[in-house]
């Protein structure tokens, strides 16, 4: 335990708000991509810091409804939904702000936000984290395949599922997403990287060519059916929708009952029936031996000559 906290520059008695302020600027140091073992162990001590500490005061939100949500505080001061909006609000023009922002920069922008005197409350931490849960639920915008990961992190969703619950619709929406999450991480990797990279093509606008649709169609159609609602949250759910019925066009065959080359070797068969009748009908009409025909005989007068 007293790892976690020196890893993290802190002594035993930090409070929840003193190790998210410690793990944001830790996190700030940290190349994701290129230290994926730093990045562990700093989360590591991060989760094991809170745990020592009683958990992160984020955990009492099961206690709170989302919607139900009845603030008691003076008339000078703002509610705690106001307060969660004004957060929200900080929180999407700092990241906006940042260039190429990878999931990282976003876990970093929200627990600064977090820190914000605006969110001291646990009730206004409670709105906020909602906000994140609409947002993420109300459909895919650029950056928000960042967002769900550095939320997850954040939030400890992944090991308490149980307080989306208050979230209603929005939070079922996102507990389904996580559990084919989960589907998808068992998977082998030579399954899991096509749909990882079906999942990637769809954030880009440019229309699908002939090549990537023969390729995508497998990966598409699986995700429909493990994974439908992570995917409408990591990518374009109408270029999602676009690409299924894309794929199912090229895939259908023209709508004949016999195939393209029994069709073929029907016409040849015709051609050649066709053109023995014409010889047979050209030997008959040109045979040298072809009887004169006869002309008719004139039937005998009933009048006497």
């Amino acid at each position: 335990m007293q790892d976690a906290f020196d890893r993290l520059g802190l002594s035993p008695e930090a409070d929840a708000r003193e190790i998210r302020k410690a793990y944001a600027r830790e996190l700030k140091k940290i190349d994701q991509q290129n230290d994926p073992d730093g990045f562990q162990t700093l989360r590591t001590a991060y989760e094991a810091a809170l745990a020592g500490e009683g958990g992160s005061d984020l955990g009492a939100a099961a206690t709170f409804p989302f919607f139900t949500l009845t603030p008691v505080a003076p008339k000078s001061e703002p509610a705690p939904r106001e307060n969660a909006n004004t957060a929200w609000e900080l929180f999407q023009y700092v990241i906006s702000r940042k260039a190429n922002a990878n999931a990282a920069t976003w876990e970093a922008t929200l627990l600064a936000t977090l820190e914000e005197e605006t969110l001291v409350s646990v009730e206004s931490r409670i709105w906020f984290e909602g906000m994140v849960v609409e947002a993420l639920a109300h459909g895919w915008q650029r950056g928000h395949e960042h967002l769900f990961t550095a939320a997850d992190r954040v939030f400890s969703w992944d090991r308490k599922r149980q307080n989306l619950a208050q979230f209603q619709h929005a939070g079922q929406m996102l507990k389904a997403a996580l559990s084919q999450q989960d589907i998808l991480r068992g998977l082998p990797a030579r399954e899991s990287e096509p749909l990882r990279l079906a999942i990637q093509r769809l954030r880009n606008p440019r229309p699908l060519t002939p090549d990537e649709l023969d390729y995508l169609r497998a990966p598409l159609h699986r995700l429909k059916h493990i994974a439908p609602t992570l995917t409408a949250m990591l990518t374009d759910g109408v270029a999602f929708q676009h690409a299924l019925e894309a794929c199912d066009q090229e895939a259908t065959p023209p709508s004949s009952p016999t195939p393209p080359r029994q069709r073929s070797i029907a016409r040849i068969a015709l051609l050649i029936i066709a053109a023995w009748i014409v010889f047979v009908l050209a030997i008959g009409h040109y045979s040298p031996h072809k009887r004169q025909p006869v002309p008719p005989t004139q039937p005998p007068s009933p009048y006497p000559q």
